[in-house]
């Protein structure tokens, strides 16, 4: 399916971004567990997950966020 998903973004000249991939990642490279994430139904994400969703899109799309603590 993401091959379609990269095509269509492609045809379209639009961005393409796998929340899938970036959630999946970082679970993998921070030992994390998915259901540490999830909200109570454990179907979607918790306020935290959403944050860092957020952040990946802003980062994919070159769009600059605050840094939570960071000082201007």
């Amino acid at each position: 399916m993401e091959d379609v998903d990269r095509l269509l973004a492609e045809a379209t000249n639009s961005n393409y971004i796998s929340l899938f991939n970036e959630v999946n990642n970082w679970l993998t490279y921070t030992d994390k567990e998915l259901t540490d994430y999830l909200d109570k139904s454990q179907l979607h994400p918790n306020d935290e997950l959403y944050t860092k969703m957020f952040m990946w899109i802003c980062k994919s799309l070159g769009i600059a966020t605050k840094i939570k603590g960071a000082k201007h």
